[in-house]
Order: structure tokens, then sequence, then C-alpha cells
């Protein structure tokens, strides 16, 4: 290259390098008005980097300009905690083409009435869950060069616009392509709002209007839509069928339609579009189809059918969906085996086929390495476990309960990296479990209950270390288990060791230390001889079922309070307990609702008043009396009072049946005032005789 050559380049490049200067220079009435909308603001954070006057605003944060003028062009400042009011000063930016103002804290503040007409220049117009309410203002309807309107505020609490006419809305947006509204409260719009967007703006792509209050059917009209990539009416009582025309949206990638009381048969042609990639038309009870032969070409990755009526077999043609990464059919109608070519889904994250009528055996390989849920439960699948889910390393839920599968467990799911869930209960799986040698760290829940597994539980089951919850109950497990063992596991809220052939012991350590999360403990027939002594510290009791052991002597007084305002289920039913230790029940404490059952037991003396929230009480095949306290202080008096009468409205014919032993149960509360009532006197003759249901 010549020295001529190099010196015009140099020079070429030094003009571009000034012009380009000049170029990224915004105008300072511009700055002002950025600022004066900042300052109106009374929170604003994440700002960098930040406004600062004397600096260039083209280099602030969100703010963008055109490369020749040096005006604001862009305007994005979504997500930036901002809460008050828009200043007016905003409408001095006339020459913004994009404004977004999404996903802030504006707290129920309305729009501004005037202004919004003077941004003629805007295409991209984004307010959506930011917590605006009241109405739309008339001026974005004046926004002739609007190809993208987003008002949604579905995600938002406390905000929400509300009753725009859509039609004088849309009227004048010829060149809108993307409409979003969810969560727009359009009731006033909902007759004809088909009618109104098919006329108003014909060029639409994206129809989003989901939770807009809408109602009665998808008109006619909409099929004038042909562009249309995006349909979302979810949440709306439509009412409607799925009109026939769907079927003709060539470009249609997403169809969702969910929850819209939708009714009679889904278009099969749908189905077979070759550019749709999300089908959603769940929670449609009335909604009835099947799947049709897929297409090979299908760019499906999510196909969602949950409660529906969608029934028949799953085609073989269902392999043919090579994107598909979520595929749920929960609570519909489908039968028949799942299809081997399931396992060709090599993009699948999420399977669903629960609550269905499948039959026959699990495929060897259901999808490939990337799937993280599969639930198959309440189905009638039989046969064994194949291998495979043993290599699925990215799995984290696996759901297989009441269906009919046996054989043994493969111990190789506990160790599965990233498990989380294991669910195998209420199936026939046998056998022994034997000890897990690396059980996955992130294993929490473990249901292996209503099976016939049986040996000894394996004491590495009681080392996985973030366990919540665990199940092992009616199976034929059997040995010794001292609660010492399991009780370490700090996170631990569930456990049932029920209807097994165990003898749970309480061990010789600490008690006040065990089980510091315990909420839920079911050891029915453990052959406990004593209540566990670490119950006394459990504050934060749920529920409590230890019948069908063998514990004697007083129900201690401190069971009363183990869950303080929690506690709502108590079942000590089938022991032998003969007396009950102190109160029965703290009376001041009222938790939400509460089961006693102390029924099958020797208990004697007077009737325990129940807690005053007590809904199903049941005392039968024991030798109480009748007596009620007469010494007690006069504040517990209105509480005994209160519960007599609860009592009466309990043992009503159905609840009679909890007491099939007392013959008579005579309930006198006598010299109690009440409301000025000198004396009452309540007196129920139960006899056999009296009764007449």
């Amino acid at each position: 290259m010549s020295s001529r050559s190099i010196l015009l380049f140099l020079l070429l490049f030094l003009s571009l390098a000034v012009e380009l200067t000049v170029q990224a220079q915004c105008h300072t009435d511009q700055a002002s008005a950025l600022l004066q909308l900042k300052n109106g603001f009374s929170s604003m954070i994440g700002l960098n980097p930040p406004w600062i006057r004397s600096t260039n605003c083209c280099n602030w944060d969100g703010v963008f300009c055109d490369a020749a003028s040096g005006l604001v062009v862009s305007l994005n400042l979504s997500n930036h905690g901002i809460s008050g009011n828009i200043n007016s000063s905003l409408f001095e930016l006339t020459s913004l083409q994009s404004l977004n103002l999404a996903d802030n804290l504006f707290n129920r503040s309305s729009l501004p009435v005037l202004g919004f007409e003077k941004l003629g220049n805007l295409t991209h117009l984004n307010l959506s869950n930011s917590g605006f309410s009241g109405q739309v203002p008339n001026g974005i309807s004046r926004l002739k060069k609007l190809v993208s309107l987003d008002l949604s505020t579905l995600f938002v609490n406390g905000g929400q616009l509300e009753n725009p006419d859509l039609r004088a809305l849309i009227k004048g947006l010829s060149n809108l392509q993307e409409l979003y509204l969810d969560g727009v409260n359009l009731s006033n719009s909902s007759i004809d709002w088909c009618q109104a967007i098919s006329e108003s703006i014909p060029g639409l792509q994206v129809l989003s209007l989901s939770g807009c209050s809408l109602s009665g059917r998808i008109h006619q009209s909409l099929s004038k839509l042909r562009n249309l990539s995006v349909i979302r009416l979810d949440q709306n009582n439509l009412s409607s069928p799925v009109p026939e025309f769907f079927g003709n949206f060539s470009s249609l990638t997403e169809l969702k339609l969910t929850a819209c009381e939708l009714h009679g048969l889904f278009p099969r042609s749908v189905f077979l579009l070759q550019n749709l990639r999300a089908l959603d038309v769940s929670l449609n009870r009335m909604l009835s189809g099947d799947l049709p032969e897929l297409p090979k070409e299908s760019a499906l990755e999510r196909l969602i059918l949950e409660n529906t009526n969608f029934s028949g077999i799953l085609p073989a043609s269902l392999g043919n969906l090579k994107s598909l990464s979520k595929l749920d059919l929960t609570s519909c109608h489908f039968s028949g085996s799942i299809p081997s070519s399931i396992g060709n889904l090599s993009q699948l994250v999420h399977l669903d086929l629960s609550r269905n009528g499948f039959t026959g055996a699990i495929p060897l390989q259901m999808g490939g390495q990337r799937i993280s849920n599969i639930n198959l439960s309440h189905n009638r699948l039989n046969g064994t476990l194949p291998h495979s889910f043993g290599r699925l390393r990215n799995l984290t839920n696996l759901d297989l309960r009441n269906n009919s599968l046996s054989g043994s467990i493969p111990v190789t799911l506990f160790s599965l990296p990233a498990l989380q869930q294991l669910q195998l209960n209420q199936n026939k799986f046998s056998g022994q479990l034997v000890e897990i040698s690396d059980a996955s760290v992130s294993l929490d829940t473990v249901d292996l209950s209503d099976n016939e597994l049986q040996g000894e539980i394996p004491k590495s089951i009681f080392g996985i270390s973030n366990l919540k919850y665990l199940a092992l109950a009616s199976n034929n497990f059997s040995g010794k288990l001292e609660l010492d063992l399991i009780g370490h596991l700090r996170n631990l809220s569930h456990l049932d060791l029920s209807s097994n052939m165990l003898s749970v012991l309480n061990g010789s350590g600490d008690s006040s230390l065990l089980f510091p999360s315990i909420t839920t403990l079911k050891l029915v027939s453990c052959n406990l001889i004593l209540i566990p002594p670490f119950l006394e510290h459990k504050h934060n009791m749920v529920s409590l079922d230890l019948s069908s052991n063998q514990i004697s002597g007083a129900i201690p007084k401190w069971i009363w309070n183990i869950g303080k305002m929690s506690l709502n289920y108590l079942n000590l039913s089938h022991n032998f307990f003969t007396y009950v230790d102190g109160a029965p029940f703290n009376l001041t404490i009222n938790t939400p609702s509460m089961i006693l059952d102390l029924h099958s037991n020797s208990l004697v003396g007077p009737i325990p008043l129940p807690p005053p929230s007590t809904i199903i009480l049941d005392y039968s095949n024991n030798l109480l009396t009748s007596s009620i306290p007469a010494n007690s202080s006069s504040p517990s008096k209105h509480h005994y009072f209160r519960l007599l009468k609860q009592l009466i409205n309990i043992f009503d014919p159905v609840q009679f049946l909890f007491l099939p032993r007392l013959h008579s149960l005579p309930l006198i509360v006598q010299q109690y005032s009440y409301w000025n009532n000198p004396t009452i006197h309540l007196q129920c003759d139960l006899s056999p005789s009296s009764r007449s249901f």
C-alpha cells in the first residue's frame, strides 16, 4: 500500500471516529427530561451506568440513542424497582420508538390520562406487570406506528387495567403485530372481541388475552387472521368448542387455551400443524379428543392435555416428536400400553402420564438422559422397573404410585445424583432392600409404603441426610429399630413406620435432641410399650398416631401441648391406657380442627372433654363414667358449658356410632350462671331405648 493510500485511510478513520463521537452525544433537553422523569419516581434502583447530570445520557443505563441524530429512540427501565408516578416529562421524548417500563412497582398508580398521543413514533410499548391500575389512556389508541403493545397485568398483585373499549383501543392500530392484554378486564368487550380484532388489526401475529374475563364462543371472524403465530386465550370463560379453522393457521407456533370451559371434539388438524411448538388445552374437563398419527416433521416441544376428556391409545408415532420436552397427559382417559417409541424422545424433560388407564409394562426406555420428571402414578401398570431408570442422572422426581409393579427395587435409584423424590408406594414390590452405598444428597422424599418388602430396613436409609419425608408403612419389614437411629435427621418432618413387623424402641440418647423438625409421626402397630419421650419436647406436631401398640398407664398431661396450636390429629386407640393424667386438654388452646381418637383402651373415670374445635371424637370401648367436674373455676365453666353444647351437637345419629358401649350419658352442669340464667341443667338420656335411629 502506498503512503498516499495509508494517509487517505487514516483520514477516513479519523473522520469516522469524530463522526461517531458526535453521533453518541445526546441532546441536553432530552437529558433534562430524563432526569425529571427519574426525580418524579419515589424509588428506582439498579441504574448502571447511573444517570448523572452533565454526562452523556446516551451512555445511561436503559437509554439508547440514534446513531445519526443523537436523539433518544429507546428507553428500557424494566425491572428497576420503580414506584411512584410517571412525570409528564416522559412525553417530551417524542423521538422514542420503544418504551419499556415493565416489571416495576407502581402499586396501583394510574397511567397519565394525557401525553401518550405525543409519542407518535412509538413502535413498541410495554407497560406490563408494573402494577398500573384504572383506565387505559385514550392516547395509546392514537399511536399509529405501534407494532407491539403489551399492557398485561396478569402476574401483579394489586394492579389491574380494566374496562377499556377494545374496539376503540385498537381501531387505529392497523400496523399492530403483537397484542398482549393478559389480565386486563375486557368484560365490556366480551361479546364482539373477535370481530373487533379481526377488523382492526388484520396483520396480527401474536394474540395474548389470558385472564381477560372474556366470554362467549370463538367467532368465525378470527379465521381472517391468517398470520397468527401465537394464540393465548387461557383462563377465560369461552364455553366454546375449538374452531376447526385453528387447523388452518399454518404459521401457528403456540396455542394456549387452558381453563376456558371448552367442550366438544378437539380438531385433529391442529396436531398436524408443522410449525406448532406448544399446545396447551389443559383444565377443560368437557373437551374430548384423541391423538392422531403424528407427522415426522412435527416441531412440537410442549404438549399439555392435563385434566381433559381426551381418550384412546397413544400412537406409536408419538416417537416422531423428536423436539418434545414436556408431555403432560395427567387425569385424562387414555388407555392401552405406553408405546416403546417414547424412548425416542431424546429431548424429553417432563413426562406426566398419571391418572389414566395405562396397562402393561413400562417401556425399557423413557426418553433420554435429559429427563428430570417421570410420573406414571395411578394407572394399572405391571411388570418390573426398567434398569434404565438407574442411569437417569438428571432425574429429580420418580412417581410410580398406585400401580401393580412388582419385583425388587433397584438400589441404583437411591444413588441418582439429582433425585429428590422417590414415590413407589401402593405397588407390589417385594424382596429385601439392600444397603445403599452412596445415597443421593438431594433425596428428600422416600415413600415405599403399601408394598410387600421384607427383612430389616437398611440402616443406610437413615443416613440420607436431607430426608424430609420417609414412609415405609404397610410392608413386611421386621427386626428391632431404635428411634435414636432416625432421630438425628434434622430435616425429617414426616415419618411413617406403621403396620410392619417391627419393634420400635425408644433408645437411650437425649430425647430432647431427636427429630427437631418432626410434624407427623405414625407408629401404628410398632410394638411400642411407651409413648416416645422425645414427643414431650415437640411443639410443632400436626399429626400423631400411636394406635394399636402396647402402651399402658396414664395418658400424660404433656401430650395435649405437643402441638400447641398445630396438632389436629391424635390417635391413641387400641392401647392399654387406664386414665388421663391431669386436665385432658388446655382449654385456652383452640386448634383450627381436631380429630381425637382414644377408643379401645381401658380408660376409667370422668369423660375427658375434647378441645373446642373437635370435629371427630371417638371414646368408644372404654370404661368411662359420666360425671363432669363441678369444682372448676368460673372461667373454665364457660368452656365446659360450650363443650357440652358441642358434644350434644356432635353426637348426632352418625356420631353415636362412636359410642356403642355407653348405654347412658347424663351430662349435668349445676349452678352455672350464663347470660343471667341462674341455673342450667343439661341431661341427655342416651340409653339404648331412647335411640330411635
